[in-house]
């Protein structure tokens, strides 16, 4: 288990009141560990409990761990109330993301549409669902493989029963503990790349001491829009080697 360390947390009404600041603050925050609390009334309007309820009851007769594409579930009445709330949750954070992506690419010293070329104007994003079943036999082991994401962005919505352990730079493990009213915000490869490496997509996997009473998490992760095989995508054609065998979570 990684020690605590105080994890950035940035105030999203930063991109309206203080874009420049702001995201000098998030690139510092993506340039060590890649991962950031995001807070704010914009946070706080978003349906975290109805998504986090609806997950849980949707695992709660789950015999097995997994992570589940929200679109790929039947559209039927027992996951219509999963399949609205993460909806409603996922655009808010879509609407959100062509601003962190702008500030943050000022912050590096790119234009502001310097990942346009990439996640296109409109941000194509996708939800998915972790769930770890109940172990009462393995309290404070980690509950997914050591993995980075390889898209741009990933928003984690963990419950109050799970957090993160991430790595930083220099190796060392830090423990992320869940936050009310908050999104966890992490980079991907492909922004790692897009970036030579200016910001850091970090290993990380989801773990939690409540093993007894398993978890689940929700993440909603902002994708390359390019088709494979584009011209700007030689770019960043491969994720960090270090993630070449990735494990989603």
């Amino acid at each position: 288990m990684g020690d605590r360390f105080r994890v950035p947390t940035l105030d999203v009404a930063g991109l309206r009141m203080n874009r420049t600041d702001f995201g000098a603050r998030l690139r510092d925050a993506l340039a060590d560990t890649g991962v950031c609390y995001l807070v704010g009334v914009e946070m706080r309007q978003l349906p975290h409990v109805d998504v986090l309820a609806a997950a849980r009851r949707f695992c709660a007769h789950a015999a097995a761990s997994g992570v589940i594409d929200i679109a790929h579930l039947p559209d039927d009445v027992a996951t219509a109330p999963l399949r609205q709330s993460v909806s409603d949750w996922a655009r808010g954070l879509a609407a959100l993301s062509p601003d962190l992506l702008a500030a943050l690419a000022s912050a590096l010293g790119y234009p502001e549409d310097h990942f346009d070329r990439w996640v296109g104007r409109v941000t194509t994003v996708r939800p998915q669902l972790v769930h770890v079943v109940a172990r009462p036999d393995r309290r404070f082991a980690p509950d997914t493989a050591v993995h980075g994401d390889t898209g741009f962005l990933t928003f984690l919505l963990p419950d109050l029963l799970c957090g993160l352990l991430v790595e930083d730079a220099a190796g060392q493990w830090w423990d992320v503990p869940p936050r009310e009213n908050s999104v966890l915000l992490t980079v991907g490869g492909e922004a790692e790349a897009a970036t030579a490496g200016r910001v850091r997509a970090a290993a990380h996997r989801l773990w939690s001491p409540h093993a007894a009473k398993g978890r689940v998490a929700v993440t909603v992760a902002v994708e390359s829009s390019v088709p494979p095989g584009a011209a700007d995508r030689n770019e960043f054609q491969a994720a960090p080697p270090r993630f070449a065998a990735n494990s989603p979570g």
